[in-house]
């Protein structure tokens, strides 16, 4: 009876069926991921950068877009398809991998601000030149190139995405009804 009542309640709502189930699990293994990934300070900016756009790359993968969620989700849900699109795979953005594919210091792709052209991660990690600019503030006067992009690009961008979606990803897990979990574990 119990059972019937949790399979009404996800039709409902939407959510019954095996494309709504891997579309749960991607949200769960995307928050778990974006969970791991240490605070973008210094050089470690780009490290977790590689490591938001592997995460983001690895649940574009593997869901559709579709909401699987209840309604009341919606909002949230588009609002995190549209990080999952900006920090995502692009083939002239700053992830350019193919599905499937490992995202790394060679095909990740950081300037074109700020008078720098574009390069890969690995050639700003080995800029230690230092960084001129008719309008550099005095806070980074001697900064490395290497740092200021770090601290100028990559680390405001994985701030901009970072706490979005763990935030995002945690509301929607968090807000599946008790049941709807319960329900997926036994499937």
């Amino acid at each position: 009876m119990l059972n019937r009542v949790i399979k009404q309640q996800l039709r409902e709502v939407g959510i019954l069926g095996e494309e709504s189930k891997n579309e749960v699990k991607a949200v769960k293994e995307l928050y778990d991921a974006l969970s791991k990934i240490k605070e973008p300070i210094g050089e470690q900016a780009y490290y977790s950068a590689i490591d938001l756009f592997n995460a983001v790359s690895k649940y574009q993968d593997v869901t559709t877009g579709k909401n699987p969620f209840p309604k009341r989700f919606a909002q949230q849900y588009a609002t995190l398809q549209e990080h999952v699109k900006n920090a995502g795979r692009d083939e002239f953005g700053i992830n350019r991998t193919s599905k499937g594919k490992i995202v790394g210091i060679d095909n990740t792709y950081w300037g074109n601000q700020f008078g720098l052209w574009t390069q890969t991660t690995r050639e700003w990690l080995q800029a230690n030149d230092k960084f001129t600019h008719a309008d550099l503030k005095p806070q980074f006067k001697g900064i490395t190139t290497k740092d200021f992009v770090a601290r100028q690009i990559v680390a405001p961008f994985v701030k901009s995405h970072l706490e979005p979606m763990k935030n995002m990803t945690k509301d929607i897990i968090n807000g599946i009804n008790k049941n709807v979990n319960e329900y997926y574990e036994k499937q």
